[in-house]
């Protein structure tokens, strides 16, 4: 998710420093002026509370792209680092919220958001009385599930009875709707949304639920009330994205999850020609209220398939026709990182070393 962040931040005028565990391949970009390693995931975040706990001048601010980390440092309830960081935080409903997928349940009654009917539910019959009252399908996810992992769709109180076995409980139920499904990725400060990208899946790694190995992004302008909404409800600082749904009946968007942190389409924020460095700029200096968001301009969409993922997906799955989209002049955008040698280096290391030991 993060391999793209110090460049975005080097393009905005600021030096980049890491703070990572030992071994960490994204040290060695040539993005990064310093790298601060701690040994253990413990040492890191105690390393990580202390910086944000007293505001330390040495960084004018902290980005963290672990997902896990930012709910772990948002549950620690430290007043002065979530006022240093994440003051959005701070508000129960919102704190919620960022901490699991769960916090959908209480935010969903919120009328200020834009999201399905949710309830986390603890025993089978619970599931059956939520179907009954929302309308079959629903979908079932995991609290902190990612990339689609553990996700599972029931069509009716006969096939939960029958589809064994459950998943482990609890779960967030969610009212299923029928439609486009897609992803933005953001740049917030003071409740405001400063530059933004939207892409719906065109290839995925597994099954109708797993993560998305080539995406299509293009301007959606119909989404601009919807990402208005969760900056201004979330009131978070940084990158940060959501999924979205498009109701083929209703033409309705609704936000299905969102994530606290920097997601990996954010890599292609160059080809779509939305400049997320000059957004870290605004949100830096003064004069936020003037600065126009940047988002994709309309006419455009930009064919993106992750590197390595697609690729390796391709192969996989004997899928040529997938496999000649990586050829040149196929007017297909791989975010390949030529522009970073050293990391790309580290990378490819790293990727054998583990393709080794699974030998």
């Amino acid at each position: 998710m993060a391999l793209r962040l110090p460049r975005v931040w080097r393009q905005a005028g600021y030096e980049v420093d890491l703070l990572c565990l030992d071994g960490e391949i994204l040290g060695s970009s040539r993005f990064v002026d310093h790298v601060i390693q701690e040994a253990t995931a413990e040492d890191l975040f105690q390393r990580l509370i202390g910086i944000l706990r007293v505001n330390d001048a040495r960084w004018q601010a902290v980005v963290v792209v672990d997902e896990q980390l930012v709910r772990k440092l948002i549950a620690s309830g430290d007043r002065a680092v979530l006022e240093n960081w994440q003051p959005g935080a701070l508000d129960y409903e919102v704190g919620s919220f960022f901490l699991s997928k769960f916090g959908l349940e209480m935010v969903s009654k919120n009328p200020a958001m834009q999201i399905p009917p949710s309830r986390v539910c603890r025993t089978a019959e619970e599931i059956a009385s939520f179907g009954e009252s929302v309308g079959w399908p629903v979908i079932l996810k995991p609290a902190n599930g990612s990339g689609g992992t553990g996700v599972v769709r029931y069509d009716s109180v006969i096939e939960l009875e029958t589809k064994l076995p459950l998943p482990e409980l609890p779960v967030l139920a969610q009212k299923f709707i029928f439609g486009k499904e897609g992803v933005v990725e953001m740049f917030c400060s003071a409740g405001r949304p400063l530059a933004w990208l939207a892409s719906h899946s065109t290839r995925r790694m597994g099954g109708a639920f797993s993560y998305s190995t080539a995406r299509m992004f293009l301007p959606k302008p119909e989404l601009c009330p919807l990402v208005e909404q969760v900056a201004r409800f979330t009131n978070f600082e940084g990158f940060c994205g959501f999924d979205w749904i498009r109701d083929e009946n209703t033409g309705i968007h609704w936000m299905i999850e969102f994530h606290p942190r920097a997601s990996a389409g954010l890599r292609f924020a160059d080809r779509c020609g939305v400049d997320f460095s000059a957004a870290i700029v605004a949100a830096m200096t003064p004069g936020t209220a003037e600065f126009s968001p940047r988002v994709q301009m309309s006419g455009t969409s930009v064919a993106a398939h992750s590197f390595p993922w697609d690729l390796f997906r391709c192969l996989r799955d004997w899928d040529w026709r997938g496999l000649a989209m990586w050829l040149p002049g196929r007017n297909v955008h791989h975010d390949v990182f030529w522009d970073d040698s050293p990391l790309f280096k580290s990378w490819g290391r790293a990727r054998f070393r583990e393709l080794f030991r699974m030998k």
